[in-house]
């Protein structure tokens, strides 16, 4: 299986379609990031969001369950707490997370913004407690890649930062098939194991990656800021290609192993579902909200079509929190300001103060759509 060139297709199409219907970018993506436990360095986060009852969960956990299990740690629920002193090195010393995931479902906002578990993403955790009046420093080996679900949290800027956001698909296209699907069980139902990946899975070993073209793909990501963090994670994704294929590949003197074309069209593939799913970087609620937001910037400029010059002198077409609440209230106004600034934050809008409010009282913000960067990598051939 190893020595297989499809063995990507055969995992994530063939053996998958076994339990799942449906949902073939989603999980070849979310797989595709799993497989970063297998390279030596900063593992892939991934945060499933969707709809409730879309199936994140059970997509997850089917993708899960193609690993070894002493591979991942899955947890339905857990407090920041429990992650500062889980693992506690002082009594686990041969416990490290590198090489595993954390697979947590339904994760709610307490724990996916607290600092323990931002760190826990970053650099590990590495805590001090005080315990009877002494400081105690309670230091937990490596750091796991992560898999979260949510349909209700909403990270914050810095968890979106350290997170791929992957959408699954609610169209009523995928929800026929998930019936058929059922009605087929309902009628025969064969047990499925996955022993056959998830031995030769554990035959597996970490590695280092090298990729020879990494300069040539620099051009195709944004000068912005965010791609400080957009690029490394494509990267990321071909480098988990190449240590699954890690048979297959040519290794250097040093031992690295070294990306091919394969791996790039695959990391390829799946960067490009993760940002046209939802916007770049954005939670599928986020995404929705800014939707709206362009939706009732361009409603306001078309209201303005008829008026004369005279009457659009001043005129401005950004909308404040309290303006888009009355027309969309999908939220309340605090909501939707909490949205608007994290939009502002993440480059999708402009924020300004209001001309009218800066000769007194208390300002106002007012917000206008951006045109953002959509990622358009070339394929293989082309690069």
């Amino acid at each position: 299986m190893l020595d297989d060139p499809k063995l990507f297709d055969r995992i994530t199409i063939e053996e998958l379609e076994k339990t799942v219907a449906g949902e073939e970018k989603a999980r070849r993506a979310i797989f595709l990031s799993l497989c970063s436990i297998w390279v030596e360095g900063a593992p892939i986060h991934t945060l499933v969001n969707s709809e409730s009852s879309a199936g994140k969960s059970y997509i997850c956990s089917r993708i899960r369950d193609l690993f070894p299990t002493e591979r991942y740690s899955w947890r339905t629920r857990i407090s920041p707490t429990t992650l500062t002193y889980w693992h506690n090195s002082k009594f686990e010393p041969e416990w490290t997370w590198d090489g595993k995931f954390f697979y947590l479902e339904d994760v709610s906002e307490n724990v996916m913004n607290s600092d323990v578990f931002k760190v826990m993403c970053s650099e590990g955790s590495v805590a001090t407690v005080v315990y009877k009046q002494r400081a105690i420093d309670v230091i937990i080996n490596g750091k796991p890649a992560m898999l979260l679900t949510t349909a209700s949290s909403l990270p914050n800027n810095e968890i979106l930062n350290r997170f791929n956001v992957v959408s699954l698909d609610e169209s009523e296209e995928q929800t026929n098939r998930v019936k058929v699907r059922h009605a087929k069980n309902a009628v025969f139902s064969e047990k499925t194991d996955h022993d056959g990946v998830r031995a030769m899975l554990g035959l597996l070993n970490r590695v280092n990656v090298c990729i020879p073209y990494a300069e040539k793909i620099l051009g195709y990501f944004p000068s912005e800021v965010r791609a400080r963090r957009d690029y490394p994670r494509f990267l990321s994704l071909v480098r988990s290609s190449a240590a699954l294929h890690q048979v297959q590949r040519k290794k250097e003197e040093t031992g690295f192993v070294v990306a091919e074309a394969q791996d790039y069209e695959i990391a390829r593939e799946a960067i490009q579902y993760i940002t046209t799913s939802i916007p770049i970087g954005l939670t599928r609620r986020q995404a929705m909200a800014f939707q709206i937001a362009k939706d009732f910037y361009d409603l306001r400029k078309l209201e303005s079509v008829d008026k004369k010059d005279e009457e659009l002198e001043g005129t401005t077409f950004s909308f404040s929190a309290r303006e888009i609440w009355a027309h969309k209230p999908i939220v309340n106004e605090q909501s939707w300001l909490k949205l608007l600034d994290t939009l502002a934050q993440r480059g999708h809008l402009e924020v300004q103060l209001a001309d009218s409010e800066r000769k007194g009282g208390r300002p106002k913000s007012v917000y206008s759509p951006l045109d953002t960067h959509t990622l358009k990598l070339p394929t293989f051939e082309d690069l």
